[in-house]
């Protein structure tokens, strides 16, 4: 059972915490602006926090179409569909790992997709860095790069099908945000952002597929949301009964 204790920092003026995970790919193919468009497209919606999803749960994502859609209208720029871009595109690996060591990222966490034979030059040189939450190894072949990746099992992963990566990788993030609820829970207000950004990644990745237990994972975010609300609750009816006191005390 988690005990927590309320305090008045939940009721803090000061503006809400900001999402602070990114996505970096690198592919040598999938990276080219031309390239898996619609695929590109589903991910960085479906890994957005606040980015509406494209499809619904009585529409069927033909992942194999996507990727055969020769052109899609997303841009490469910072901004897409008017939210912050999560997801990046490398294919070069000094410029991916550039980018990872870069100052901008150094308040990010990230999650790293990457061919087989490009991250087999990758992970060695990223498999320290502190910010890396998880590193997926998106292959057509595990066997072939079993020899390399077994050195590296703390962290990485092995997809050779998009849709499993699709629902893994909003799954992982959302449990990235659950980690940061708890280590944060003495201040329930900015708990309670990260639990929410859990529960709605979490319901993405169910809009893909409903037959991996999300839906228990989501009952219990919030069961546990629900909790700090009525501890934060209970809170105010305090505070305001003793400024009433202090009040009446004055008169």
């Amino acid at each position: 059972m988690l005990n927590f204790i309320v305090t008045s920092q939940l009721y803090d003026p000061a503006p809400p915490p900001a999402a602070d995970h990114l996505i970096v790919w690198l592919d040598a193919y999938i990276s080219h602006p031309q390239s898996n468009r619609q695929l590109k497209r589903y991910f960085n919606m479906i890994t957005t926090i606040d980015m509406p999803i494209g499809f619904s749960s009585q529409t069927d994502i033909d992942i194999d179409n996507l990727i055969r859609t020769p052109y899609f209208n997303l841009t490469d720029s910072k901004e897409f569909d008017g939210a912050q871009k999560v997801l990046w595109m490398f294919s070069n690996v000094d410029d991916c790992v550039k980018f990872i060591d870069s100052p901008s990222s150094s308040e990010t966490t990230i999650f790293v997709i990457s061919s087989g034979s490009l991250g087999r030059k990758l992970v060695p040189r990223i498999f320290n860095n502190k910010r890396i939450y998880a590193i997926y190894i998106f292959t057509c072949n595990i066997l072939t790069q079993i020899d390399w990746a077994i050195h590296y099992v703390d962290k990485v992963l092995m997809f050779v099908h998009e849709l499993d990566l699709l629902i893994r990788l909003p799954k992982d993030i959302a449990d990235y945000y659950v980690r940061k609820a708890l280590k944060t829970i003495e201040n329930p207000r900015q708990s309670l952002h990260y639990l929410y950004w859990s529960k709605k990644l979490l319901n993405k990745a169910n809009n893909v597929d409903r037959l991996n237990g999300i839906t228990v994972k989501v009952k219990q975010i919030e069961a546990f949301i629900e909790r700090i609300e009525a501890c934060s609750s209970n809170f105010q009816t305090w505070k305001n009964n003793t400024r009433i006191s202090v009040e009446c005390n004055e008169v």
